[in-house]
């Protein structure tokens, strides 16, 4: 009997260096990702919040529309090469505390 060493030198394979440098590209991607997915949620929720805000803005401003104007002020309209026209109204405002929500309409007098 022989004592040979035997070789290997017909398989291939990954070497440890080579395997270590893999996982070190895929740990940053991943890593980029995570931030990537992490800010994209919460802009996500600051913008359901922002819905959510418009939304209490209009349906109070609609229940605001259904009361009749009391006092008007006049809303002048100029356009050029004619005569200003006037519109007799209420300017009304809703503006939803801490929500960073604000409706502005101008109601004509009827």
């Amino acid at each position: 009997m022989s004592n040979k060493k035997t070789t290997l030198s017909g398989e291939g394979g990954f070497s440890l260096v080579e395997l270590l440098i893999a996982l070190a590209v895929l740990s940053i991607a991943i890593f980029a990702l995570t931030g990537l997915f992490t800010g994209s949620y919460s802009n996500i929720f600051a913008a359901g919040r922002k819905s959510q805000a418009i939304f209490r803005a209009q349906e109070a401003m609609e229940s605001r529309l259904n009361i009749p104007p009391t006092d008007t002020q006049g809303f002048t309209i100029n356009i050029p090469n004619s005569p200003p026209i006037t519109v007799q109204g209420q300017l009304v405002s809703i503006e939803i505390e801490g929500q960073n929500a604000f409706l502005t309409t101008y109601i004509p007098k009827q």
